[in-house]
């Protein structure tokens, strides 16, 4: 494809403080689209032959751009006639070159990147964002930016992980790569964390997740107005609520070197896990159709190969005052865990994990609000081993709607905010 005309004589991102924002934060929105992120070179000038020609006018009109306040205010690209990301500042910081580049990049720069999101069905909701060589660490923070958003929409939810491949080409379990999740609620407008980058991914990126939960009934009418299918085909235009009542974020992502007197000065031995994780929500997740549920009930962390692994977790309310009920948290075979779930001919599901405490390593398992522990093993864990967090009982139809809680009096909403290091 030809440049789009009237595009400026200089079209290369390198070097301009504002850029276009899927040169450098990828969206992930079909099933292909991480393996094409992960093998495409990277989009480095505006006249690139795999951008349309409204793309290539988006990107130069991007890198046209001198102000952060402009940058985050001009929309990079809109996604099924819905969400809204914008330009993403970059500032100075470019002019050493290393734009989008994947991960081969030297410089020991602190480099930060800052993007809006406008999201009215949540397509894209993955992204993901290649790692400078020598980056030690990755601080996330995320802001909303439209008071409409809260009241709207009580809960967001925002994973981010790292993960990549080993000096040898070996890829890096996703459990074995450091992750941060954080969940913004009503009356909290900011999240913010690190990621430290484990010693033995020396090629890796970022991956960024969303969620958010819709509790407002006339939004969910919204929503409903969409077919789920209308993402399912490049073009296709969904149905989403107007502006301004549409879930508004800011995201910043700064990337720490690893060299003095920026800290930490190396990597992390292993990988590091902090999870505020919004358990049992009841409410459809913003999504066309407006009907789609993903209550947690428990997370699992893969031990297999690793040596050792140290936690803490508690559990918070999902307001104040609000019941809560300890969790199970346990070292197990998934087995175990298996065999404690009845599943009915007509596929209603029962787990019972309030009798598994004896089938875990000694050690390591609580029923409680608040536990903590640390384990280390003489050899390698067993490929089937697991860390699990989840309630004791638990039951859904998992025919009929996958997110429901069916007892929400042993399965109340909460919020478990763990701390797990993992040693490979």
């Amino acid at each position: 494809m030809k440049p789009a005309s009237k595009l400026p004589a200089d079209l290369f991102l390198a070097g301009k403080p504002c850029v276009y924002t899927p040169a450098v934060i990828a969206p992930l929105i079909y099933d292909d689209d991480e393996g094409t992120f992960l093998k495409a070179s990277p989009i480095t000038a505006c006249n690139d032959a795999r951008l349309s020609a409204a793309q290539q006018s988006a990107c130069a009109k991007c890198i046209g751009i001198k102000s952060r306040a402009a940058c985050l205010a001009t929309v990079s690209n809109t996604y099924f006639g819905a969400d809204e990301h914008s330009c993403t500042w970059v500032g100075s910081q470019s002019s050493s070159g290393s734009i989008g580049r994947k991960g081969d990049s030297a410089a020991s720069a602190v480099k930060t990147k800052e993007v809006r999101h406008s999201l009215g069905i949540s397509v894209p909701w993955s992204h993901g964002m290649w790692l400078d060589k020598a980056t030690c660490s990755v601080s996330v923070r995320f802001e909303i930016v439209n008071p409409m958003s809260q009241p709207l929409f009580p809960t967001g939810m925002f994973i981010n992980t790292l993960r990549g491949w080993r000096s040898d080409g070996s890829a890096v379990p996703f459990d074995l790569g450091s992750s941060f999740t954080c969940t913004l609620r009503k009356g909290r407008q900011v999240c913010e964390g690190s990621i430290p980058r484990p010693t033995y991914l020396t090629k890796g990126w970022l991956s960024i997740e969303q969620e958010i939960w819709v509790e407002d009934q006339n939004a969910i009418k919204e929503l409903r107005k969409s077919s789920s299918i209308c993402t399912q085909f490049t073009g296709g235009i969904c149905t989403a609520l107007p502006a301004p009542y549409k879930y508004d974020y800011i995201l910043r992502i700064v990337e720490q070197p690893c060299k003095p007197p920026v800290r930490p000065a190396v990597p992390a031995p292993k990988a590091s896990h902090y999870s505020e994780m919004p358990f049992a929500e009841t409410v459809p997740i913003m999504y066309p159709g407006g009907s789609l549920l993903d209550a947690l009930r428990d997370l699992r962390w893969i031990l297999g190969g690793t040596r050792g692994l140290e936690w803490s977790m508690r559990v918070l309310p999902r307001q104040s005052k609000a019941p809560t009920v300890p969790l199970f948290v346990a070292v197990i075979g998934q087995g175990e865990l298996a065999n404690a779930c009845d599943w009915s001919p007509d596929m209603f599901v029962t787990c019972d994990y309030s009798a598994l405490a004896s089938k875990a390593l000694p050690g390591s398992a609580c029923y409680a609000r608040e536990c903590k522990g640390r384990l280390v093993y003489s050899k390698p864990a067993p490929a089937d081993l697991v860390f699990v967090v989840a309630y004791q009982r638990f039951s859904f139809d998992a025919m009929l709607d996958l997110g429901k809680v069916v007892n929400t009096t042993e399965t109340p909403a909460q919020t478990v905010v763990l701390n797990l290091a993992i040693t490979p």
